[in-house]
């Protein structure tokens, strides 16, 4: 408040707030701070507070005009204004609180950070209409480790996720289908009664035709699938630490932070119910002095007025940070209870790094082994490029056969111990793709020394992920749809109840044989007939 002060008393200050105003802290650094003061002010105000740029924005604004020479605001306005900047700025006794709330969000984040990389690997139907999937519904869902497609059955459908039961390949399959069932992915030893969580998008109906995945053809998406699986291998160490470091439950330690929490929590909450009621106050003084009747000129109605709004934005802060305050008190063991969501991250983390490297490795494979290898050896910027990344590709596969072997050695129980399985299989198959890649290098080395000569006119032919595939998927989803409302429109007229009507004879009633039958009393009833299933 001090310094505010200071800065609201000369032009130069008056600047620097004005000018603080209209930066934005993500894109500044301190570096710049020899340029203006305005840099450091900015930079300290967003380390220190969590209100929106557009209400920080504001008090600034308002600040270094209530301090210029000449303006009808009081002396005491200005203190009344340093109140609100001082409200937006948490308190010492805010530190702890925020520090505990940060530690969930960043774990909340991380796992969050995992599942949209999952949304983005996979395969993309461009305009294709969802499907409705329903429990018990036979599909085609995409194995997640590798992108392959296989038949499973519906057991659960949750938010944007389907539990998968993969079906067990019958003894009578032939012609070429034995590869649909996921046991010639994973063999026989694999736990077919465990569901797989697979998102929604990657399930569709048996009746389409079965997926192909589209490998990555072009050196640009070879190297974003390598920069993507490096920094999903330096998560998966973070959260595997992350995991480790929650399981350290020493019960004397846990009893100090639930009373170290419990006191800050309330020396917080103090602090900011005199800080709200402060805040109530300055906006019902302005509030009031804003509505009388010709006691201020239209500059000055106008001041109070916005320092009304903000003091309203203002309240509405503090009642989140209050919120958080209360929240302190047993946030240790809220982020204790996190382990088993670290646990599960941590596996999908490296679940998500071998599908990189399986679709680095594919793209690779089909572009170098293909008909237009001769391409990437035209440009000698385009060779070295797609040599650094199959090199990167090899030390990073070694690291990943090391680690899952070590993850598989290390993990006897716990929440980790569901992976071990899984996480064996991919050792296995890091070890297989080292030569693998090694070939591919071999050969590219090959195309380079000998490269056909490329017909004049001849373009290389990239095929775009997601594109014919999805034409496909959306003309099969048209489709699909269409047929489903026929039989839906086809069963509801056949449950229909045929509607009844006795089927009487045409008979003369004035005719003599009518007159004998009624007076005979030989009517024969009719006989209502069966409902018409």
């Amino acid at each position: 408040d001090i310094l505010l002060s200071c800065l609201t008393k000369t032009e130069v200050g008056r600047t620097a707030i004005f000018v603080a105003a209209g930066l934005d802290p993500e894109r500044e650094s301190i570096e710049s701070a020899a340029i203006s003061p305005a840099v450091p002010l900015r930079l300290l105000l967003s380390k220190t507070s969590d209100v929106p740029k557009v209400l920080m924005d504001s008090l600034l604004n308002l600040l270094s005009s209530v301090g210029k020479p000449g303006c009808e605001a009081t002396p005491t306005d200005l203190q009344w204004v340093l109140l609100l900047l001082s409200a937006a700025v948490m308190d010492a006794s805010e530190v702890p609180v925020r520090m505990a709330i940060r530690n969930i969000q960043v774990i909340e984040a991380q796992i969050q950070e995992v599942t949209d990389g999952w949304k983005e690997m996979v395969q993309k139907f461009d305009d294709a209409p969802e499907c409705p999937l329903k429990v018990g519904d036979a599909v085609w869902a995409e194995w997640p480790r590798t992108g392959r497609w296989f038949r499973g059955e519906i057991t659960e459908l949750l938010n944007d996720l389907a539990m998968i039961q993969w079906l067990q390949r019958p003894t009578n399959v032939k012609g070429g289908q034995e590869d649909d069932y996921l046991i010639s992915a994973v063999g026989e030893y694999f736990n077919f009664d465990q569901p797989t969580e697979v998102l929604r998008v990657a399930v569709l109906p048996a009746l389409f035709s079965r997926p192909q995945p589209i490998p990555e053809q072009e050196e640009e998406g070879w190297s974003q699938l390598m920069d993507a699986a490096e920094n999903l291998t330096t998560k998966y160490h973070q959260l595997r630490a992350l995991f480790e470091d929650l399981g350290k439950n020493d019960k004397t330690e846990l009893k100090k932070m639930s009373e170290f929490e419990k006191k800050k929590s309330e020396e917080a909450i103090k602090t900011l119910q005199g800080t709200t009621q402060s805040i109530l106050g300055v906006q019902k003084d302005f509030a009031s002095r804003a509505k009388a009747p010709g006691a201020a000129s239209a500059l000055v109605s106008n001041f109070l007025n916005e320092v009304v709004d903000i003091a309203s934005d203002l309240e509405a802060e503090l009642a989140k940070r209050l919120e958080n305050a209360r929240a302190m008190d047993g946030a240790h063991e809220r982020l204790l209870g996190m382990r088993d969501k670290v646990a599960k991250c941590c596996l999908d983390a490296e679940r998500l790094r071998g599908r990189y490297m399986e679709e680095l490795f594919n793209g690779l494979h089909s572009s170098i082994y293909g008909e237009d290898a001769a391409f990437l050896v035209q440009d000698f910027n385009t060779t070295q490029s797609v040599k650094n990344t199959i090199t990167n590709a090899i030390k990073l596969a070694d690291q990943c056969w090391k680690e899952a072997v070590q993850f598989a050695a290390e993990t006897i129980d716990g929440p980790m111990a569901v992976g071990c399985e899984e996480v064996s299989r991919a050792a296995t198959r890091y070890k297989e793709m080292r030569p693998e890649l090694k070939k591919i290098q071999e050969r590219l080395a090959q195309v380079e020394r000998s490269a056909p000569e490329i017909p004049p006119g001849r373009k290389r032919k990239v095929i775009k992920k997601g594109s014919s595939l999805g034409s496909q998927i959306a003309m099969e989803t048209r489709g699909y749809l269409r047929t489903q409302s026929e039989l839906s429109q086809a069963q509801e007229e056949a449950a229909a109840p045929a509607e009844w009507a006795p089927n009487f004879p045409e008979v003369d009633f004035n005719s003599q044989a009518a007159t004998a039958a009624f007076t005979a009393k030989e009517v024969q009833s009719v006989q209502r007939p069966a409902t018409i299933p």
